[in-house]
């Protein structure tokens, strides 16, 4: 394995970190030269690469790329792994760095040796910025096996449709997502978010996820869930998201317009 690849995991989400500021390389070319092989040893959720920060007061600059190569504006759990990755690396300096995406930046916070916390302060309703080719709504709806299906859509930093429902367990869930695909009212596609709410503060989920199908978890899924809980669904502001693997702890902050996700990491390797 090539030194500067490193395998964390994420309450199921498993990552490849590409470290090309310890260790420089071109991160286009090592993806497109490995990305089959890499599915087949090191079977993956997305691809992180650290570069060096584009913005003074950041500490970073991570891109994403999905299973098929495409690249994602945000990965919620991916950023908790590189929390890790940096302060285990001696890359990070502060108990809390700030990680520069293609449309944001975002804090993550280190809370012990495994456990991290990212803040993100920046999510919308507005269609424009999701990318949702519809007029603004609290709610919208596809057709999906003869009947009306509606779902809530907002955007943590990435596209994101939710749905709430009853046992979701028997729901057909990539079938789901293709209906809603089919509908061609994303520009740049989504994640589908299957939610059930089994109190007033715990909501169990699956997630389709843009370019990879479904996954075991979804941090920017579990953020955008939770906020529609609270905003539609009168839930309260501190909820927990639970995941097949696991469970993530949320705080929808509505005065200051953050959202906080904390949850465990670990490596693979």
């Amino acid at each position: 394995m090539s030194k500067n690849l490193t395998y964390m995991s994420a309450l199921g989400n498993d990552f490849i970190v590409i470290d090309a500021i310890s260790n420089q390389c071109d991160v286009s070319k090592t993806i497109k030269d490995k990305l089959e092989t890499l599915k087949k040893d090191m079977p993956f959720d997305q691809i992180l690469c650290l570069l060096p920060p584009r913005d003074i007061n950041c500490d970073v600059y991570l891109e994403i790329y999905n299973e098929d190569g495409s690249q994602s504006e945000n990965c919620v759990n991916g950023l908790r792994c590189i929390g890790r990755y940096m302060h285990d690396h001696n890359l990070a300096f502060n108990e809390e760095i700030s990680v520069q995406l293609v449309n944001q930046i975002t804090k993550v916070k280190k809370i012990d040796e495994e456990n991290y916390e990212v803040i993100l302060e920046q999510f919308s309703l507005d269609p424009e910025d999701i990318g949702l080719k519809k007029i603004k709504s609290d709610s919208y709806s596809f057709m999906h096996d003869q009947e009306q299906i509606n779902f809530y859509s907002v955007s943590v930093g990435n596209p994101h449709a939710i749905i709430f429902a009853q046992e979701i367990s028997t729901i057909k869930l990539d079938a789901l997502a293709q209906s809603l695909i089919e509908e061609n009212c994303f520009k740049n596609g989504f994640n589908l978010n299957l939610a059930e709410i089994s109190s007033n503060n715990s909501i169990k989920l699956r997630v389709h996820e843009r370019g990879v199908g479904e996954t075991e978890a979804c941090g920017s899924g579990a953020c955008a869930t939770a906020l529609a809980a609270t905003l539609f669904k009168e839930m309260q502001h501190d909820i927990e998201i639970i995941f097949e693997k696991g469970t993530l702890n949320l705080k929808i902050d509505l005065d200051s317009n953050k959202i906080h996700l904390r949850g465990t990491t670990s490596y693979l390797n």
